[in-house]
């Protein structure tokens, strides 16, 4: 699997990206491209990319949550920040500030400076953010607390819900946030292992803070795995290749915001 993730960056980084939606059309290309050199795509490779029926989804922000898959990822990167949180801690309670404008604040980097050199001087906004190098990190070790929006619901047959409902939560109940770190995505992706830190209830006005982690992982009940920790890892896929699109693009690694679409000849 480690390869096919290495060829799908390599292949997203040689497109020109910007807009949401162009960043779902750069990691649709990338897939087709990707089949088209090799004669057979693992299928869990696949159910990253593709409905059911062996559709892409639509260009547009997902409707009915923010997690599906890359392309939901590819999307949600300029929507809301998971790691950092550049809007504030409220905004996940208020769809109106969806599509913050600072969301997208740590999707630049100057390469000719050192790696951990955090972006400042955007022209529109003050003080000094993380860079999208940095942020590609957090992401592929996911050694880092992130928040991921709602609304979420877990069955209660899934590894999820069982534990969920063993903390204290009803089957019924939906959730408008879940906190969560994990130890590298390849082996979220393929363990199905990561952790719940926290979940915010759909109806409340706090964060419940788990004080034992909540750890998910595949075996831990009999023939049932997390289908949430490979989408959730899809997702997480898409935002990386978000910020490697971003990379291609001569305002971001010249650290220049663009509230409208700059001219190459600018530079």
């Amino acid at each position: 699997m480690k390869k096919y993730f290495a060829l799908f960056f390599l292949i997203s980084i040689t497109v020109n990206a910007h807009k949401e939606w162009v960043h779902q059309y750069v990691v649709e290309q990338a897939y087709l491209y990707i089949e088209a050199k090799l004669d057979i795509l693992p299928q869990e490779f696949k159910e990253m990319f593709l409905y059911n029926n062996g559709n892409f989804p639509p260009y547009e922000r997902p409707s009915h949550n923010t997690i599906y898959g890359v392309h939901g990822g590819a999307w949600m990167e300029d929507d809301y920040d998971p790691i950092y949180q550049y809007c504030g801690w409220e905004y996940p309670i208020f769809d109106w500030i969806l599509n913050c404008p600072y969301s997208s604040n740590s999707h630049f980097w100057k390469p000719d400076l050192s790696d951990p050199f955090h972006t400042y001087g955007l022209e529109f906004v003050s003080g000094t953010y993380h860079n999208a190098y940095e942020k590609c990190g957090k992401y592929w070790y996911g050694d880092e607390q992130m928040i991921f929006l709602g609304p979420l619901f877990f069955e209660s047959n899934t590894p999820e819900g069982t534990l969920l409902y063993n903390n204290g939560y009803s089957p019924t109940t939906s959730y408008d946030l879940i906190i969560i770190r994990y130890n590298k995505l390849a082996n979220m992706y393929k363990n199905g292992n990561y952790f719940i830190d926290g979940v915010l209830a759909t109806g409340s006005n706090s964060i419940t803070w788990f004080n034992n982690p909540i750890e998910i992982f595949d075996g831990q009940f009999i023939g049932v795995n997390s289908v949430f920790a490979r989408t959730l890892a899809g997702n997480i896929l898409g935002r990386i290749c978000h910020l490697i699109a971003d990379m291609n693009i001569p305002a971001h690694v010249k650290e220049k915001s663009h509230p409208c679409p700059l001219a190459y000849g600018s530079f």
